[in-house]
């Protein structure tokens, strides 16, 4: 049986308890685990749920033309742990300085552009048997290749509550569901005797669909054995050109770093103008696309 949620957001019952006269803000997450582990075609570790809840708080004090900013997380709920996080905190924002005379924080999340689409139902209204239904169908093309076994894997499932409240008024929160894929695909055998070959699939979802998860295997099974026949060019080494769908797990996060305000402060961030990569090269920065792993109904 699934564990009932929480009466009330996290955030919004922290919010209740914080006594501090800094404008403050607190992030908040109730996440509900659960794993099937494999080794070979066959299911070794199946838990869950795992449960843990936690939140981090952050507030501000005006420093002439500065402020500084201070955060603490903490999975003491507790009066004690709460404030114990809050004190923290205001120690940080002592030492700590955010290049801005004032911060105004937003009283409200604001209208949601679209449905981001976040909430696989079926897991979430039955995790387990829908993570089980999944691996066993994930598993179940391996059964017809010849050569080519599973060597270990895993998928995980999350089912979280987030929210966030600040010193505004705002109170705002939502879930959502994520799952990570984690397999080793080897292949082996045949009249060449080469060395077993290897391919590994790492991925991250919104949702788990039974009847989507074996169709990719006899790509990893090929590039798996691709692997074995691999040799180096005679010429030496090649410039290598990366699909669009590898270049998209890369691009955001590194540009999105460099681009940002901790990268000002840190002085690695371009110059205004600056190229950071081909003219051709775009990145779609939506954060309410259906099904992304990043989307979010509010900023």
């Amino acid at each position: 049986m699934t564990p009932e949620p929480s009466a009330a957001p996290i955030a919004t019952r922290l919010a209740e308890r914080i006594r501090t006269d800094a404008p403050w803000e607190v992030f908040a997450e109730r996440l509900r685990r659960y794993e099937v582990h494999f080794n070979g075609p066959v299911v070794e570790v199946v838990r869950g749920p795992l449960v843990v809840e936690g939140f981090g708080v952050r507030l501000f004090r005006t420093r002439g033309d500065q402020t500084g900013a201070g955060f603490q997380a903490s999975t003491d709920l507790s009066d004690a742990g709460l404030n114990e996080a809050v004190g923290t905190a205001e120690r940080v924002a002592a030492h700590a300085a955010f290049p801005a005379k004032s911060v105004v924080l937003p009283a409200t999340a604001g209208p949601m552009s679209s449905d981001p689409k976040l909430v696989d139902a079926a897991l979430w209204s039955n995790p387990l048997p829908r993570l089980e239904e999944y691996v066993a169908a994930l598993l179940d093309p391996f059964e017809r290749i010849p050569n080519v076994v599973p060597s270990f894997g895993s998928v995980r499932a999350t089912l979280a509550e987030t929210s966030i409240a600040n010193s505004a008024g705002l109170r705002a929160h939502y879930r959502h569901t994520t799952a990570t894929l984690e397999i080793a695909v080897k292949a082996f055998g045949g009249p060449e005797g080469a060395a077993p070959g290897e391919y590994w699939v790492n991925d991250r979802v919104r949702r788990l669909d039974p009847d989507e998860a074996g169709k990719p295997v006899p790509d990893w099974a090929r590039w798996a054995q691709d692997v074995r026949r691999a040799k180096p060019p005679a010429s030496g080494a090649l410039p290598v050109i990366l699909p669009a769908d590898l270049l998209s797990g890369i691009l955001p996060a590194v540009i999105g770093l460099r681009c940002s305000g901790e990268a000002r402060m840190r002085q690695i961030a371009p110059e205004a103008g600056t190229t950071v990569a081909a003219p051709t090269v775009t990145i779609a920065d939506d954060a309410t696309l259906p099904w992304a792993p990043n989307s979010s109904p509010f900023d």
